[in-house]
């Protein structure tokens, strides 16, 4: 079928030995490579590819340095090496891989990382440095979906989420995260602050991928985010780094949040995340508590602190938060705050709460009554 006069023909001949696999169709694919329908050349380079025969490399190697042939052919071609990992490819793959046309440079590096030997890595690297956007788009983007993570193009990768395509950030952030290194942490952080959105979620799987507790400050500021795909990324990495008990004691131990913006960020937590707060709720009570009571906060402080226990209520944790509010009754405000904000913080509560603009509130209830409000209210 490979001699047929129809073009139809021979391409579904050599699609039909790409599904099959035999070793024997290797030397009649090699002569399907020279016919004069592009779609068959296409369809034997692929062929050879998913055989995985090592002579297929020799045959191979010239169809993808022939500039004459079609771009798709030498793309073909090198789908196919990268299918079959041989380091004798990894020359032609690298000068395939400085060309600027179409999907051969990406399928060439991909090719060459998949090989990944050091030589290849640096050929890699070296356009990932380069002044080609194309060339560093499709470099960053080889090194992203290779799950192993290449150690070799560690400081390129940093050095490209300060590059000026939001593309290349992208793909190095992930490349970032399946690589694993801790040192990465600075970079990927103020990757959360770059405009662009994909770029942000990124960085935020890569920080929870590797893993390093350091990371939950800089991870909290993206749940304040406007866009929702962007605060599921913050949530999501977060609840990799933390434990349910730690977390909301190291919310409320920011010191360069302002009490609102750590409320929301717990009532964030609280909603997205139920078994997020389970375990040192309590805290979080006394410290929205001491928000509501303060006569010198401001009214969004207060409606926020409200909500978070209103969230916690609607969770189940209604009978368990009166029996601590009973217990801890005898306690000063101002201790029950200090000990919900950890020994660590040395923050006081004052400067802690007060805000810059503080309308004057009406006398607070008891703590009796403001549940009562909170039932009602839902």
């Amino acid at each position: 079928m490979l001699k047929s006069d129809q073009s139809g023909v021979r391409r579904e001949a050599a699609h039909a030995l790409r599904r099959r696999g035999d070793h024997w169709a290797v030397e009649a694919l090699g002569v399907a490579l020279a016919d004069v329908n592009r779609e068959v050349r296409v369809e034997a380079a692929l062929a050879l590819g998913e055989i995985g025969d090592p002579r297929a490399v020799e045959i191979l190697i010239p169809v993808l340095t022939d500039r004459a042939q079609h771009d798709r052919v030498r793309g073909a071609a090198a789908a196919a090496l990268w299918q079959l990992e041989d380091e004798r490819a990894v020359e032609p793959l690298a000068l395939a891989a400085r060309e600027m046309s179409g999907f051969l440079p990406y399928y060439a590096m991909k090719a060459l990382v998949k090989i990944g030997t050091a030589r290849a890595i640096a050929f890699v690297c070296e356009i990932l440095q380069g002044a080609d956007v194309h060339g560093r788009q499709c470099a960053a983007e080889a090194l992203a979906k290779s799950k192993r993570g290449e150690a070799e193009a560690f400081g390129p990768l940093c050095t490209a989420l300060r590059d000026p395509d939001f593309t290349v950030r992208n793909s190095a952030a992930q490349a970032l995260g399946h690589l694993g290194d801790a040192r990465a942490l600075d970079g990927l952080c103020e990757a959360l602050k770059d405009l662009n959105n994909a770029v942000c979620f990124s960085a935020a799987a890569a920080l929870g991928s590797i893993g390093v507790l350091e990371a939950v400050e800089p991870l909290c500021s993206l749940l304040l985010d406007e866009d929702e795909t962007v605060q599921a990324a913050g949530i999501k990495a977060i609840k990799q780094l933390s434990s349910p008990a730690d977390l909301p004691l190291g919310i409320l131990s920011l010191a360069t949040y302002t009490p609102l913006q750590k409320l929301d960020t717990l009532y964030i937590l609280a909603g997205a995340s139920p078994r997020v707060l389970r375990y040192s709720f309590v805290n979080v009570q006394t410290f929205c508590e001491e928000v509501i009571r303060r006569k010198d906060l401001a009214e969004p402080a207060k409606r926020a602190a409200e909500a978070v226990l209103v969230e916690l209520h609607k969770r189940g944790e209604a009978q368990t938060l009166l029996r601590a509010t009973e217990r801890e009754a005898d306690r000063e405000p101002t201790e029950l705050l200090r000990g919900a904000i950890g020994p660590s913080d040395a923050t006081s509560p004052d400067e802690l709460l007060r805000s810059a603009t503080a309308p004057s509130a009406p006398k607070p209830l008891p703590k009796a009554s403001m549940v009562t409000r909170l039932f009602r209210q839902r």
